[in-house]
């Protein structure tokens, strides 16, 4: 007695078979998506500085990046506040940007960026 199927498998089998690489490129795809805002978030709490004026309207800060600064950084801060370059009390380092009227809601949205480190007052 010989079997039609010539695969060895049965038809349910055949198409997990199938459907397994898509499956897993999706999943390592939406890992690799997600895991930046997922650090981000829960590392919020601990970047912005206790020195900060929560006070006040609008603070100027200083911005301290995991890696020097790109024009994407910049543009993207720009949208919460007044981007005013790179902070000068310490000229090498093209990690640490300053930013200008920041409101104080924007200092949350700031510190959930994932390629953030740290948010300080201005000196």
């Amino acid at each position: 007695m010989t079997s039609d199927n010539t695969t060895g498998g049965n038809a349910s089998s055949d198409r997990i078979r199938l459907w397994r690489k898509p499956i897993i490129g999706f999943a390592l795809l939406a890992l690799i998506l997600f895991t930046g805002p997922v650090v981000g978030w829960m590392s919020a709490g601990g970047k912005i500085s206790p020195q900060i004026d929560r006070s006040a309207a609008e603070v100027n800060i200083v911005i301290d990046l995991a890696q020097p600064a790109k024009l994407f950084h910049r543009e993207t801060l720009s949208a919460h506040g007044i981007y005013a370059g790179r902070d000068r009390t310490e000229p090498a380092d093209r990690s640490r940007l300053v930013l200008r009227n920041v409101a104080q809601d924007s200092l949350r949205t700031l510190s959930r960026y994932f390629w953030i480190e740290s948010i300080e007052p201005m000196r």
